[in-house]
């Protein structure tokens, strides 16, 4: 006889919408509100882990590159060279 997984119960207080939302987003997939609460939080910590190992990694590469300091987290995206705001756009006598 092949013996099941031991299965904890725990409690979480949530928000009504957000109890809503994940009945919601449950009943989509075809699952239960628990199997889709369990993938989530499966995802999320599988997640947390590949930034773990990305950060691991980036901070052992600049280490050897000779960088003191690592950013931790990536710069914000440049906008393109020669973009105009549609602001200056109204000002230099542009269409709306």
């Amino acid at each position: 006889m092949r013996r099941r997984k031991p299965i904890r119960q725990i409690n979480l207080r949530i928000t009504e919408p957000l109890r809503r939302k994940l009945e919601t987003a449950a009943a989509e997939r075809g699952i239960s509100t628990n199997q889709l609460m369990a993938q989530l939080l499966e995802a999320g910590l599988e997640e947390n882990k590949d930034k773990t190992i990305a950060e691991t990694i980036a901070k052992a590469v600049a280490k050897r590159l000779g960088f003191r300091k690592v950013p931790s987290r990536p710069p914000p995206p440049r906008t393109l060279i020669g973009s105009v705001s549609s602001q200056q756009h109204k000002k230099e006598g542009g269409d709306t």
